[in-house]
């Protein structure tokens, strides 16, 4: 693995992901390297770093229903 360049200077937006994702308890080593990639956030969605951040609680306690539930729900299974 390489190591990184001690002299990269991180764009606002590498930093605002990091961050982001250390504050949503994804471990150090996974936020810097979901944080660094230069993919969009559509594709990030699916990365461990997210996904070990925004898990179905967190989007459950920031107001958001599942999909999964309301299909269920209306299919008589709740």
């Amino acid at each position: 693995m390489a190591r990184p360049d001690p002299d990269l200077h991180l764009t606002p937006i590498f930093t605002n992901r990091i961050r982001q994702l250390l504050s949503l308890g994804t471990t150090k080593r996974t936020a810097i390297w979901t944080g660094m990639s230069s993919k969009g956030y559509w594709h990030l969605s699916r990365s461990l770093g997210t996904q070990t951040g925004m898990t179905n609680n967190w989007l459950k306690a920031q107001g958001l229903i599942s999909i999964r539930d309301q299909w269920m729900k209306a299919h008589g299974y709740a």
